[in-house]
């Protein structure tokens, strides 16, 4: 039965072949004088390490892959690779490039270094942030000119009027930012003003009506979309009758021990005082709030069910709300008699 020889055994064989030469060698040459010292195993004996890999990096993450030779060769097994500029993903020489955070946003130079017993190599590795691309995306300026950025690709806008700004972020071959400006290309544009617009020389998109659009940004060949929608979330009810609202100070009059019905519908209105016209959301807006006595300061005790059913319970002046999602949509003011 024959002997298989694994690639790695070959590379152990050879350097052993190596290391026997020159211990005959200087076997030999010890025979005529003073022995020689070459012996790789001895600290005493100059060997030469060198890291071989790449000189560059250009991406965030890009992962780089180094191997150790010596000069002279021999059968070393207590390799060593040591932290340094680039994150450390294992001994055998893999180390992967941070984010560019880490090197404060500047082009910077690195040391990628080994330890082989008591001998020690070193490698610099030039790591510079190259464009491949850009990247639009949501963001909110901080201060310091500083952006704070959202991953999401769609946003939701909840009355018109309201604003969402957009940041365009230089990328690297793996999508890393290295640079972000509250900048867009003159070519970025709304599938659908009626729902958003851009406003002009700026980077920020206007909800102007109820729907949804795609906000388009193409630099070169690179096409890069943001969807908005857009629809009104209620703030303001209109309650019927309208003697809830008060008319040159007087309240609407009711008698002890009365009931009154209040009821809720248009006009609606959002947070920017934009009067809401799907009926859709009008509907849903009034069978979702809720009515109840509110704790004026001197308001008396009065009955009102969820529903807006009040009944006049005790004399002097009382008020009752409609609340939806937290939010006071509809007031009365009413004085018992």
């Amino acid at each position: 039965m024959g002997w298989h020889v694994t690639g790695s055994e070959r590379t152990r064989i050879g350097r052993a072949a190596v290391v026997i030469a020159a211990l005959v060698s200087g076997m030999t040459a010890s025979s005529c004088g003073e022995f020689t010292h070459n012996n790789p195993f001895d600290p005493a004996v100059p060997v030469t390490l060198t890291i071989h890999g790449p000189d560059s990096a250009f991406s965030q993450f890009d992962t780089l892959r180094f191997t150790v030779t010596t000069d002279p060769v021999y059968d070393y097994d207590d390799v060593e690779w040591l932290i340094s500029g680039l994150q450390k993903i294992d001994n055998n020489g893999t180390y992967q490039v941070g984010p560019i955070q880490t090197y404060s946003g500047q082009p910077t130079r690195v040391a990628v270094s080994v330890r082989i017993g008591s001998r020690t190599a070193s490698k610099d590795v030039n790591v510079v942030f190259k464009p491949a691309g850009s990247l639009a995306s949501f963001c909110r300026s901080l201060p310091g000119n500083t952006f704070l950025l959202d991953t999401a690709r769609s946003k939701a806008l909840d009355w018109i009027g309201k604003t969402q700004e957009v940041c365009t972020n230089v990328v690297d071959a793996h999508g890393g930012i290295i640079s972000t400006s509250r900048q867009l290309s003159s070519s970025a544009r709304s599938l659908d003003t009626t729902v958003a617009q851009i406003t002009p020389g700026s980077a920020t998109i206007v909800a102007t009506g109820n729907g949804t659009t795609g906000i388009v940004l193409t630099n070169g060949t690179r096409v890069d979309t943001l969807v908005i929608t857009v629809r009104q979330v209620v703030t303001s009810l209109t309650v019927t009758p309208a003697a809830c609202v008060p008319s040159s100070g007087v309240s609407m009059a009711m008698t002890l021990g009365d009931n009154l019905q209040l009821t809720l519908g248009a006009p609606a209105y959002d947070l920017g005082r934009t009067q809401v016209t799907d009926p859709a959301i009008i509907q849903q807006a009034v069978a979702a709030a809720t009515w109840a006595a509110l704790p004026f300061q001197g308001a008396v005790p009065i009955g009102v069910t969820t529903d807006g059913l009040v009944t006049a319970t005790t004399r002097g002046y009382a008020w009752v709300g409609a609340t939806l999602s937290g939010t006071l949509v509809a007031t009365c003011s009413i004085q018992v008699q």
